[in-house]
């Protein structure tokens, strides 16, 4: 017990977990260095939800103990999933087993060979965490749990399974404070350490929703359960990049008023200061990284379509463009700024980036709408930027990138990330408009993805009747011919976003569920807040196909 012990970190590497956890830098023995203050911001992959329902309700929620280091050998310790009148498991260790990892049960269940524990929980009754006394619902105070989604020994992102950290506070719930302070635990946060399956979070967005991945946005209808603008209405984005100052999910890295989804746009407005990176490169605090969920485990691209961004790009401290990646910590993005375009790879713990890769002979000068493209492709670990400017030919940023080591499994991951970035790198506030973004399957054949030389951002424009024939699309000198086959959005299949599984309602619905009084003695809400927002229709008398689905980009499907 105490110094003696090994790091959560260790134990991370034991079961071959690769969890960012931490992104400080300690001279303590005792690493990650956790905070169990309830203000500190979201801490490496950390997820913060109060309470959980299951997430696949034909399944039991599972439970198991993967560590615990904390005084042996009298007492043992409880993880219980509760509402307020129902334990749906209490799951006890045998005292024998503390400082050790995966740690046997009390008899009979040690004698049967048993370490974990199922509980069946009813579909949509929230439920929380509690270990030692301490609630998981406790943390705008102290909190002595923290949860983190579970990554396998390959690096992806395991559906619906956390890894839930516990350290004694004393006294109960005054938290592991430093020196000076109330409490005197030592936030190692190993000192028991479980492995919760099948549940997804209640009072925060779930990080776990995948796209279809021919999802194309140019903002013609509604897309139900999604982020909302300032006026409700729905963008088609799924969650936001955490930022450094985000105390919770989405807390401070969204803000729906700066948001404002037309017929056939979406508008951000970045307020000053809202930067990508901090000046020192360590810190974000852009506001509304809007992003959706996709496999990257296939070859992918990422499209999008941008106008209204006046002379914030040429002469000022705008930024504007997309990205793809799980977080902050590890993406690509490619972007225009500066009059010109560039592309970063940010692909560490520490959200460390590499040199900035320019594309050769681009300017932004007088162009009113820009098109950006990044590709992906598992097969190679490769990727690629590009850039275009009204029609022009597609140019590439920099060279071919080849991902290694980690960040292979988190830049191609089952569960991957894509969106856009508005950004004000000064003083002054800065806006953009989207006419449209895309996730689109990628050819393998490396000369069928060779980029087209499509007219990306000046296409025809096709308005759409019922019953109207499929348009074909038209080139300039150059182009390579393809064909622009599109149907109404409200029955086309690649604009759906995928919602449910059999039997399971969605998260951020307006489902009465029942009440349940919190520890603290508050009621749990009977309805869950949507926070994606109440999405409102969007009509119109025809579909405007702006940008083509940005022209279809890709010779295969």
């Amino acid at each position: 017990e105490g110094q003696k012990e090994i790091s959560l970190e260790d134990i991370m590497r034991v079961h071959h977990w690769p969890i960012f956890m931490d992104e400080k830098t300690s001279a303590d023995l005792i690493r990650p260095h956790l905070s169990e203050k309830g203000a500190t911001p979201l801490q490496g992959e950390e997820l913060r939800s109060k309470y959980w329902i299951v997430a696949d309700p034909s399944m039991p929620v599972e439970a198991r103990v993967v560590a615990s280091f904390r005084a042996c050998c009298t007492s043992s310790e409880t993880l219980s999933l509760k509402s307020a009148s129902n334990t749906y498991f209490a799951m006890a260790q045998n005292p024998l087993y503390a400082q050790s990892v995966l740690p046997a049960p009390p008899a009979p269940r040690a004698e049967a060979g048993f370490n974990d524990l199922t509980a069946e929980v009813p579909p949509n009754q929230p439920f929380y965490m509690e270990v030692g006394g301490i609630y998981n619902t406790t943390f705008e105070t102290y909190r002595g749990i923290i949860t983190f989604p579970l990554r396998g020994n390959n690096g992806q992102r395991v559906p619906h399974s956390y890894v839930v950290v516990h350290d004694y506070s004393m006294p109960y719930n005054l938290g592991c404070a430093q020196q000076g302070e109330n409490g005197y635990g030592n936030c190692d946060f190993q000192d028991n350490v479980f492995l919760v399956s099948n549940i997804m979070p209640y009072d925060a967005p779930n990080p776990e929703r995948l796209i279809s991945r021919d999802l194309t946005l140019t903002w013609d209808r509604a897309y139900e359960g999604t982020l909302p603008d300032g006026a409700g209405v729905s963008t088609g984005f799924t969650s936001t990049q955490q930022n450094s100052l985000d105390l919770w999910q989405s807390s401070n890295s969204f803000r729906s008023d700066l948001i404002a989804v037309g017929t056939g746009s979406l508008t951000l407005t970045s307020p000053a200061d809202s930067r990508i990176k901090t000046v020192d490169g360590t810190q974000s605090t852009l506001i509304n990284g809007l992003q959706v969920d996709f496999d990257g485990t296939v070859p992918f691209a990422v499209e999008a379509v941008v106008t209204g961004f006046g002379t914030g790009l040429q002469t000022g401290t705008g930024a504007v463009g997309i990205f793809m990646g799980p977080d902050r910590f590890f993406n690509l993005r490619v972007v225009a700024r500066a009059n010109g375009a560039e592309m970063v790879l940010t692909n560490s713990y520490g959200g460390a980036e590499g040199a900035a890769a320019t594309a050769a002979g681009f300017t932004i000068g007088t162009a009113s709408k820009i098109a950006f493209r990044l590709e992906g492709d598992p097969s190679t670990n490769t990727m690629n930027a590009f850039v275009a400017a009204d029609g022009g030919d597609w140019k590439q940023v920099g060279t071919t990138l080849v991902a290694t080591g980690d960040t292979v499994a988190r830049l191609f991951a089952h569960i991957n990330r894509a969106g856009i970035i508005v950004s004000s790198e000064g003083p002054v506030a800065f806006s953009a408009t989207f006419l449209a973004f895309a996730v689109l399957p990628r050819c393998a054949d490396p000369a069928a993805a060779t980029p087209l030389l499509v007219d990306a951002v000046t296409p025809p424009i096709f308005t759409l009747q019922p019953g109207s024939p499929t348009p074909t699309g038209t080139t300039k000198p150059g182009d390579t011919t393809i064909q622009a086959t599109t149907t109404a959005a409200a029955t086309n299949p690649g604009d759906t976003i995928s919602t449910t599984k059999p039997g399971q309602t969605l998260p951020g619905d307006a489902t009465t569920r029942p009440g349940i009084t919190a520890p603290s003695g508050t009621a749990v809400p009977t309805t869950r807040p949507s926070q994606q927002g109440s999405p409102a229709s969007l009509t119109s008398v025809s579909v405007v196909l702006v940008a083509a689905l940005i022209a279809l980009a890709l010779a295969c499907f």
